[in-house]
């Protein structure tokens, strides 16, 4: 690694550190989906070229790529970080400069549908059908999926959001609920579901009992994450940590390339660094595919298929076609329109994370579920604009569903019977204290 690249990197680093340090103006849940995505960032743009220019990988081996090879690691990363770093300062002045309106529309009350009973309820009926569609999909083959399986991507999680978990009974749900996610991401062989569950964990512990004390329990959450990354991985096909421990490399190599093989929005970067023919999409290709992404009309193109037959086999002939790619804001954005489309993706990016953390906070319950659907998928953090929006489908078509049941369940509640026998005495009128004479006189 070169010096300059070196300091480059350090810069890198304490542009995402100042991210998390402007995360405490806001609420605590827009601080948490800050913290989130200020990880994957340090992940894919700090950790991974330290582990590339430390280990220099070659073929055959994980995370190898012949376009860095062949020019050198620290030379070629060293024209993405810049990309990289522009992408960064811009997240972090849309951050800044969101600083004054979230004040003024700051709520004192985190997360209010929290204990709420006809919120829980609702959500409660949401994750029933959610695992009605996972059978389905089981029973019938991905292709069946509908809005009513892809629920289950978020639905455990609002009910993490809304749970009570004041009595034995509540505590029992929260176990079983959990091992449903750990069980599903098995079958699934995603890691998905538990992550997500997590998130909201750490999101409804964080508004209880504080993010100090979350700092606390944040080894336990980091062992249990590279753990989960290690379970699921194989399941794939992927035994990246099995591999790189049978070439007699150590423990420390073969734990850090099964996570950073996840985080691979730095390798979008150099997609997009190499494309000949910027823009990769024309100015309606692009609103057509942001527009459709949030209708249910099965029109839209995905984004991450387009990426790979588009941007990356530009520069990498070998690259297996039907391969969903994510692109992540600073690639896409300098795939459309340069360093331009770079600041412009990252900033907005910014207001979506701010304005997710705010819905979040409504009392309204079909808001807090249309914000859940984007604030708990993972394009939010590894994901471009286009990729944010194809979320907009699901979201819509579930948020539908959710006001439906929030009908039913009020409805229920207001023609439930009460007892013909118990009436309640008439409230007594208050009456102000009369002054001494007045009472003589009235006496007299």
């Amino acid at each position: 690694m070169t010096p300059a690249y070196a300091l480059l990197l350090i810069v890198t680093a304490g542009t995402i550190t100042a991210q998390t340090l402007i995360a405490a103006r806001f609420n605590v849940v827009s601080r948490i989906l800050i913290y989130v995505v200020a990880t994957y960032f340090a992940l894919s743009y700090v950790a991974r070229p330290l582990y590339l220019t430390t280990f220099m990988p070659e073929f055959g081996q994980p995370l190898y790529d012949p376009r860095l090879f062949a020019t050198g690691y620290a030379a070629s990363l060293n024209s993405a970080g810049w990309i990289v770093l522009v992408g960064l300062v811009s997240f972090l002045v849309g951050l800044i400069a969101c600083t004054h309106i979230a004040r003024r529309i700051h709520r004192s009350t985190e997360l209010p549908l929290r204990n709420e009973p006809v919120a829980h309820g609702v959500y409660s009926v949401l994750l029933a059908i959610a695992w009605a569609g996972r059978l389905v999909t089981l029973i019938a083959g991905p292709s069946s999926l509908s809005v009513v399986a892809a629920v289950g991507l978020f639905a455990p999680a609002l009910w993490m959001l809304t749970s009570r978990l004041r009595t034995r009974l509540d505590f029992a749900a929260l176990i079983l609920v959990a091992l449903g996610e750990v069980a599903w991401s098995g079958i699934d062989a995603s890691k998905t579901p538990i992550l997500t569950f997590l998130a909201a964990a750490i999101m409804r512990f964080s508004v209880s009992h504080g993010i100090k004390r979350l700092a606390v329990a944040l080894p336990v959450v980091v062992a249990f994450t590279v753990a989960t990354f290690a379970a699921i991985q194989p399941l794939k096909g992927i035994d990246t940590t099995s591999n790189i421990l049978a070439q007699n490399s150590s423990a420390l190599q073969a734990v850090s390339a099964t996570v950073l093989q996840r985080t691979d929005t730095l390798t979008t970067v150099i997609d997009a660094m190499y494309f000949p023919n910027r823009p990769w999409l024309s100015l309606g290709d692009y609103l057509n595919s942001m527009i459709t992404g949030f209708l249910p009309t099965g029109l839209h193109q995905s984004v991450g298929l387009l990426w790979t037959t588009a941007v990356k086999t530009a520069s990498f002939a070998q690259q297996f076609q039907g391969v969903y790619i994510a692109t992540g804001t600073t690639a896409e954005g300098y795939a459309q329109l340069g360093m331009p489309g770079v600041v412009i993706e990252n900033f907005i990016l910014a207001i979506i994370v701010l304005a997710l953390g705010l819905g979040l906070n409504s009392r309204r319950i079909w808001l807090v579920c249309f914000c859940s659907a984007f604030a708990f998928d993972a394009s939010l953090y590894e994901g471009g604009l286009l990729q944010i929006a194809e979320v907009g489908s699901g979201a819509i078509q579930t948020t539908l569903i959710v006001i439906v049941l929030s009908m039913l369940i009020k409805a229920l509640g207001s023609v439930a019977p009460s007892s013909p026998t118990t009436r309640l005495a008439p409230k007594p009128q208050y009456q102000s204290p009369s002054r001494p004479s007045t009472i003589r006189r009235q006496q007299n």
